[in-house]
């Protein structure tokens, strides 16, 4: 499981989440959706699921997977660890 910090304030599982509040695995706001542009990956999983998300693919799709040379998340300057 990934985790992330909010950008902006957000609506995560009916909740009103601010700016800055750390979601996802070993949080008190699990999160196991799609990431937004409004979220920062702030793990190697979490980067991953935004390279899939912005790709339109799973996080699992051998495109990301097999090639892990490609060090840079696409639209972004984030790069993977």
């Amino acid at each position: 499981m990934a985790k992330y910090k909010l950008l902006e304030r957000s609506i995560i599982d009916d909740q009103v989440l601010e700016s800055g509040t750390v979601i996802g695995e070993g949080t008190q706001y699990p999160f196991n959706g799609r990431p937004g542009p409004h979220m920062m990956p702030l793990d190697s999983d979490a980067r991953l699921a935004v390279a899939a998300a912005m790709k339109g693919l799973p996080p699992t799709d051998p495109v990301l997977v097999n090639h892990p040379e490609d060090k840079s998340i696409p639209g972004t300057t984030i790069r993977r660890s």
